[in-house]
C-alpha cells in the first residue's frame, strides 16, 4: 500500500480529514455494533412476549378444546394476529391436519400442505416443532430470516404453533440506532473541527513559520528568523534555526568580504573537475583581468587544459597526472596561459588536492597569480647577467691577450739589449 497520495497533502488539512476518518470508522462501528445489541435486544423481548402469550393460549385452548369448543378454538387462534409481530399462527391435531389457522384457506389441510407457500427454513422450523412430544414451551429463531417461531403442546394431542416478525422491532431499533450515529457523527465532526483548529493554532500555523523561514534562508535572504514564543518542541526548533540562520549570516558576511577581496585582488581562485580537458567547476570573478567571463569557463564552453601553451602543456599533464597517482597533494607550477586577446600570460599556480578515505582524488583546487611583469624582470635581468657574463670574459680575454703582448715586448727588448751588447763588443 502505497502512503505517497496521503502525503502529497498538507499536514493542516491531512490532520482533519484523518480526524473527521477517524471519527467516521468509530461511529460507523458504534452503529454495527449498537444494531446488534437492539437487534438481539428486540428478539429477546419478541421471544419473552411470544413465550407469555403461548402460554396464555396454551391454557385458554386446552380448556376450550377439553370442552369440545371447535368453534371458539377456531376463533382464538386468528384472534392472535391481533398481537404484535404474530404473522402466522397454527393449531395443528395429532394427525398433522390444520385445526385452526390465521388463514382459513389453511383449515383441515395437512400442516405440510399448508406450510407449501412458506420459505424452507419456516416449514423445516414448524415440521420440527410439531414432532416433539414435550409440553414445554419452545422458542427458535427461523434461519435467514428475521423471525421466531414459538411452539407449544396443547392437551391432548396438539400443537400450536405462531410465527412472530421482527422486522418492525428491527427496523424501529436501526431508526434509533442511525439517530444516535447522526449524533455521533456530528459530535464527532464538531469535536474533530476543533481539534482541526486547536493544532491549526498551537502547531500547523507555527509550522508554516517555520516553513517559510526556512524557505526563506534557502532563497538567500538569511535575515529571516521564526522567533517562535513558547517552550515546546516547535519553539526549540525555531530557536535553533534562529541560531543557525545568524551564524549563517555571521559567515555569509566574512565569504562576501573575501569574495571582495579576491575580487579586488591579482589572485584568481579556481576549482577544477578530476577530468579529461580539466573543466572547471569554480572560478572568481576576477578572472575577467585575463579577459574571460565566469560563464565561458563554469558553462564547459573552455576547457582549462585549451588555455595552456602547448609547449608547456606535456609537462604539465605529466606532473598533474604524478601528483594525482602518489601525491604530495600540495604543489607549485610555472607555464604560460592565454589571454583573450591572444597574448600570453606567465602564470604560477598553488594547487592543492581533496581525497576521500579510500585516496580517491575528490577536489582539485587553486589560486593562479599572474607574474608576467616578474618574469619579463626576471628575464630581463638574466640576459642583463648573460650579458655582463659575456663582457667579464671578453675582458678576461683582452686582459690576457695584453699579457702576453707585455710578454712579448720584454722578451724583444731582452734580445735588442743582447744584440746591442754584440755589437758594442765587435
Amino acid at each position: 500500500m502505497s502512503w505517497q497520495p496521503l502525503l502529497a497533502l498538507p499536514a493542516r488539512l491531512l490532520a482533519p480529514l484523518l480526524l473527521l476518518l477517524l471519527a467516521l470508522l468509530l461511529s460507523g462501528a458504534h452503529y454495527l455494533i449498537e444494531v446488534h445489541k437492539l437487534g438481539a435486544a428486540a428478539e429477546t423481548q419478541a421471544a419473552q412476549r411470544l413465550r407469555d402469550r403461548l402460554g396464555v393460549e396454551q391454557t385458554r385452548l386446552e380448556t376450550q378444546l377439553g370442552q369440545g369448543n371447535l368453534l371458539e378454538v377456531r376463533r382464538l387462534v386468528p384472534g392472535l394476529a391481533l398481537h404484535e409481530g404474530v404473522s402466522h399462527g397454527w393449531l395443528v391435531d395429532g394427525e398433522g391436519r390444520v385445526v385452526a389457522a390465521l388463514a382459513r384457506l389453511e383449515l383441515g389441510r395437512p400442516l405440510a400442505e399448508a406450510l407449501a407457500g412458506q420459505t424452507p427454513p419456516l416449514r423445516q422450523a414448524a415440521l420440527d416443532a410439531v414432532g416433539e412430544k414435550h409440553a414445554a414451551i419452545q422458542i427458535v429463531p427461523i434461519a435467514g430470516e428475521p423471525a421466531l417461531l414459538g411452539s407449544v403442546r396443547i392437551q391432548p394431542n396438539h400443537h400450536l404453533l405462531l410465527r412472530v416478525d421482527l422486522t418492525h422491532s428491527l427496523a424501529t431499533g436501526r431508526h434509533e440506532a442511525r439517530g444516535e450515529l447522526w449524533r455521533e457523527v456530528a459530535t464527532f465532526m464538531l469535536l474533530s473541527a476543533l481539534m482541526a483548529l486547536l493544532l491549526h493554532v498551537l502547531w500547523f500555523s507555527r509550522v508554516g513559520l517555520l516553513t517559510a523561514t526556512v524557505a526563506e534562508l534557502g532563497a538567500g535572504r538569511l535575515d529571516a528568523r521564526a522567533r517562535l514564543a513558547g517552550r515546546d518542541e516547535l519553539a526549540e526548533i525555531g530557536a535553533a534555526i534562529d541560531r543557525m540562520a545568524e551564524e549563517m549570516q555571521r559567515h555569509h558576511g566574512q565569504l562576501q568580504r573575501l569574495s571582495t577581496l579576491i575580487a579586488h585582488s591579482p589572485v584568481v581562485a579556481i576549482a577544477w573537475q578530476n577530468a579529461p580537458g580539466w573543466p572547471v567547476s569554480f572560478v572568481s570573478e576576477n578572472i575577467r583581468q585575463w579577459g574571460y567571463g565566469r560563464d565561458e569557463l563554469l558553462s564547459g564552453r573552455l576547457h582549462y587544459a585549451t588555455l595552456i601553451h602547448p609547449d608547456d602543456l606535456p609537462r604539465i599533464e605529466a606532473d598533474v597526472a604524478a601528483h594525482l597517482a602518489a601525491g604530495p597533494d600540495v604543489y607549485r607550477q610555472k607555464y604560460r596561459l592565454r589571454h583573450a586577446d591572444g597574448h600570453w600570460l606567465w602564470i604560477v599556480d598553488r594547487t592543492w588536492l581533496t581525497r576521500d578515505v579510500g585516496g580517491a582524488v575528490t577536489a582539485i583546487e587553486g589560486v593562479l597569480v599572474d607574474i608576467s611583469e616578474q618574469h619579463r624582470l626576471e628575464e630581463a635581468e638574466r640576459q642583463q647577467s648573460e650579458s655582463l657574463r659575456q663582457q667579464n670574459a671578453e675582458l678576461e680575454r683582452f686582459n690576457r691577450a695584453m699579457v702576453g703582448r707585455e710578454l712579448d715586448m720584454v722578451r724583444l727588448k731582452e734580445q735588442l739589449a743582447a744584440l746591442s751588447r754584440r755589437v758594442e763588443k765587435s
